[in-house]
């Protein structure tokens, strides 16, 4: 029963959305990818290749950390 009243719920605010929210032509699609979701993108990319090279970096004892993490685990 629980079940089936979580998947009530789920489909009733699906189709309420559905219902609701107006459908998005081509161009404007285009656009929501080229402006807003490519740049989201190489910027979400660009901080997390950042976060690896800094944490490789000496300076805050990355690679003897993971090192650490290995010698503690056995393997």
């Amino acid at each position: 029963m629980v079940f089936l009243a979580k998947a009530g719920v789920l489909l009733y605010l699906y189709f309420w959305l559905r219902w609701t929210l107006p459908r998005f032509r081509y161009d404007q699609l285009m656009d929501l990818g080229w402006k807003w979701l490519l740049p989201a993108s190489l910027s979400t990319s660009s901080f997390a290749i950042a976060v690896v090279t800094l944490q490789g970096l000496t300076v805050w004892h990355g690679i003897h950390a993971i090192d650490s993490i290995n010698a503690g685990a056995g393997t």
